[in-house]
């Protein structure tokens, strides 16, 4: 059977983060993606101000060039990996942020070692100006081991949760995979992506974790995180005068 995944998070751009080195990684890496049975990339550089300090003008510019590069491999779209700041919302508004293929969903990073006060209010202000959180890789920061009670918290204010595939296959180490697996017999993932940012110990890969959420979690369970949930992220693309629509 012929998987026909979509990967919301990837560092596959060359260059502008701490993912793909060059062109031709990147192109390693749509290959081993494409061999995956992924049909679709959203690249998600990061962009942490004084760290990766990425501009809608820097990402378009290596999105584009990359796309020449892997366009008979693999189909890849705009995206963003944002480090959450007072401003976020107003910098996504006014269409410096780059959402998750100019969709309402926001790929959202959080600082690992301290999480902001409120946050719970924070993403409901979100969804309340018309933009879906996606809380990225929330099984690897430390202040949240165990704490299901904020993760919770944070879905019923309206954010989306995103596990790393690697992280379900034990590949980042014990407890991480218990994280992941204990996130997804609650019910608090939403996505499983891969988080790739080389073609080596971080490559785009699904489809392992795709089989092992399956047989331990049955066939319906893995459809939603692979496949359903990010088929709709790819669908769900705005025009401007909807943006306009949902913020004022």
């Amino acid at each position: 059977m012929t998987m026909e995944f979509v990967d919301i998070h990837c560092h596959i751009l060359p260059g502008i983060d701490d993912g793909a080195e060059s062109i031709d990684e990147s192109m390693q890496m749509a290959e081993i993606a494409r061999k995956d049975g992924i049909t679709h990339i959203i690249a998600t550089p990061h962009v942490r101000d004084g760290v990766y300090d990425n501009t809608r003008k820097s990402i378009e510019r290596s999105f584009i060039k990359t796309v020449w590069s892997v366009y008979d491999i693999i189909e890849i779209l705009p995206g963003s990996e944002v480090m959450i700041t007072l401003d976020i919302l107003e910098q996504v508004v006014s269409g410096e942020r780059l959402t998750l293929n100019g969709s309402e969903y926001l790929l959202l990073e959080l600082p690992f070692y301290a999480l902001p006060p409120i946050l719970g209010d924070f993403m409901f202000n979100m969804r309340m100006h018309g933009v879906i959180p996606v809380v990225a890789h929330p099984e690897r920061y430390p202040l949240l081991w165990g704490n299901f009670r904020a993760m919770s918290s944070w879905k019923d204010s309206g954010a989306l949760l995103q596990v790393t595939a690697q992280s379900i296959t034990g590949g980042f180490g014990r407890h991480f995979r218990k994280m992941s697996h204990q996130m997804i017999k609650k019910g608090l993932a939403d996505f499983v992506a891969t988080d790739a940012h080389n073609a080596n110990q971080r490559a785009p890969l699904l489809s392992d974790a795709y089989r092992e959420v399956r047989q331990e979690f049955g066939h319906a369970a893995a459809d939603k995180l692979f496949i359903e949930n990010p088929h709709r992220v790819l669908d769900s693309r705005l025009n401007k005068k909807e943006w306009k629509e949902k913020v004022l």
